[in-house]
């Protein structure tokens, strides 16, 4: 079972930033949700494990700092 922090490259695709090439927030909140369940299925807290005894995952709380968005093309490293 994995433990601790999960860390994921990524690369920014063309259909994930705006008409400038920036990635979106509605992105960076997709990817945040992507990391953040591939971790959960790690930890044994899947949506398949959910489902079996009938309960759901809820996000309580994110925080994200943006000193800058990432563009199309870009390599970034998220992290849980």
């Amino acid at each position: 079972m994995h433990t601790g922090i999960k860390e994921k490259m990524i690369r920014i695709g063309h259909t994930q930033g705006d008409m400038h090439g920036n990635l979106t927030m509605g992105h960076v909140l997709r990817l945040a949700q992507q990391i953040t369940m591939e971790h959960c299925d790690e930890l044994g807290y899947g949506a398949a494990q959910l489902r079996a005894k009938n309960r759901a995952f809820v996000l309580a709380k994110l925080r994200i700092d943006v000193e800058r968005l990432p563009v199309q093309g870009e390599e970034v490293k998220l992290v849980t």
